[in-house]
């Protein structure tokens, strides 16, 4: 009977240990597809470096974004500036977007899977505070005419023209994918393991 407990916790441990998530509310029971209110621990550890390939769409379908040239060529959203190649990042760094890297916590190299992303998971809510009106004469010692939708660079940042009026010009300093669902094909291509 001894033996049987000691195998029983055995495998528990082992399986555990392999599964990669673990439900903290059902008594770290392990679960294959955790929902977002679990913790799920990469079995690599903070540290590890990943690359991904992947496919950005909208709800809709649209592409905009990915580390592929001929779906960016497909698309029409190739850049011949860039270098399409899987991303690399290391995970617990906060280098992407938080339901992108939480993804790629549980998957294994050649693994493909497709994402869905809230708002809340990618680039966050529209905040109304990142709209700020300014007077309309910030423009008067420049070359830009603003127009509503026209999108712009301040400090580096990109901002969009909310609207604008005789007087008053609305700034939206929100990213431009706030507020957006996100869909995400990707595939872990390679997980490297810091050296100690």
């Amino acid at each position: 009977m001894k033996n049987l407990t000691v195998f029983g916790l055995i495998s528990i441990i082992l399986l555990l240990g392999f599964s990669g998530c673990v439900d903290n509310t059902n008594k770290g029971a392990p679960i294959e597809n955790p929902p977002q209110s679990k913790i799920c621990e990469f079995p690599y550890g903070n540290g590890t470096i990943v690359s991904v390939d992947y496919i950005g769409k909208f709800e809709n379908g649209t592409i905009f974004d990915t580390s592929i040239e001929q779906v960016a060529k497909e698309a029409n959203i190739y850049n011949p500036q860039r270098n399409y190649k899987p991303i690399e990042f290391t995970i617990g760094k906060g280098q992407m977007i938080k339901g992108f890297e939480n993804a790629v916590l549980n998957m294994s190299e050649g693994e493909e899977k497709t994402i869905i992303l809230p708002p809340n998971e990618a680039y966050g809510e529209i905040n109304k505070s990142y709209i700020v009106p300014y007077p309309i004469e910030i423009f008067n010692n420049t070359n830009i005419t603003p127009k509503k939708g026209m999108r712009l660079y301040i400090r580096g940042a990109p901002v969009k023209i909310a609207e604008v009026n005789e007087t008053t010009v609305l700034l939206d300093f929100n990213h431009p994918m706030a507020g957006k669902t996100l869909v995400f094909d990707i595939k872990l291509i390679n997980i490297t393991i810091p050296q100690k």
